[in-house]
């Protein structure tokens, strides 16, 4: 007769533990890195005095990102000692991934009717530049 071998009763292996998934890297968010603007008053005449209705207001600006790429989207804020407010020269630019340079934006220029501030903001992404004051006799 055939011997019998024993059978064995042994714990059942556990499965094994999966791996935990990585957390993935979070994407870094398009941003403005830094920008600069200038505002300066011209007479439009060398002998008039101050006057507001005899100058010419230009203010030029422009940004840098931190080159992921994205859109960028700004105006020029104008703010007369009087409490007008006017927006100026707007736009939209489209900077590639991987471009860090210098972005000009639109000029914007205007002969005033008060001494005031313009300010360049950006409203996508948000980025914050002081205003810069002119100033002339209304």
């Amino acid at each position: 007769m055939p011997r019998a071998w024993p059978i064995s009763k042994s714990e059942p292996t556990p499965a094994p533990t999966p791996a935990p998934t990585p957390t993935p890297t979070p994407a870094v968010p398009f941003a403005i890195a830094s920008a600069t603007e200038s505002v300066t008053e011209v007479p439009k005449n060398p002998n008039n005095s101050g006057r507001c209705a005899l100058a010419t207001v230009t203010a030029t600006g422009g940004f840098t990102t931190n080159g992921v790429g994205g859109s960028v989207s700004y105006q020029w804020v104008r703010v007369d000692s009087q409490g007008n407010r006017t927006i100026g020269a707007s736009g939209t630019v489209q900077v590639a991934a991987g471009d860090r340079n210098l972005h000009a934006v639109a000029t914007d220029t205007f002969t005033p009717a008060h001494s005031g501030t313009e300010q360049l903001v950006f409203l996508s992404p948000a980025y914050s530049v002081p205003a810069q004051s002119w100033n002339c006799v209304g």
